[in-house]
């Protein structure tokens, strides 16, 4: 199982820390983090760390990242000062959209390469997967 996880994330892409796997110039985990907050009104940022399964100054330096390229505005919550909330600008709204037009065309391709007999297998063994590394 080992080697074909390895092999699986090698070949999706998944080691670039330069582009995402559907080919877009921005790292894997700042695509992710614009769609968790393009999904949301509003993220703090522990709510982020969370849904992206990072600590706390991963997320803080990914933050900063997408608050230094105009993605993400970042607010002090006034009733509580260690709460930071999230949420896109105008520039990150057109980054997701760039994004999710690539992932789109990128999976449908991907899709097309599996015989419809076997996707729900793939998306049954993936859901089994994504279960077993939470520890559910």
């Amino acid at each position: 199982m080992q080697l074909r996880i390895q092999r699986f994330i090698r070949s999706f892409g998944l080691l670039d820390q330069e582009r995402t796997p559907c080919g877009q110039p921005l790292p894997t985990s700042q695509a992710h983090a614009l769609q968790l907050l393009g999904s949301a009104e509003a993220l703090t940022q522990q709510a982020l760390a969370d849904q992206l399964g990072l600590d706390k100054s991963t997320t803080s330096r990914l933050v900063a990242q997408l608050v230094d390229r105009d993605w993400v505005a970042k607010a002090v919550n006034p009733r509580n000062r260690r709460e930071a909330h999230l949420a896109l600008t105008e520039r990150g709204r057109t980054a997701l959209r760039e994004v999710q037009a690539s992932a789109s065309v990128k999976y449908a391709a991907l899709w097309q390469q599996i015989p419809p007999a076997k996707r729900p297998q793939i998306l049954e063994s993936l859901a089994l997967l994504t279960d077993a590394l939470r520890g559910t």
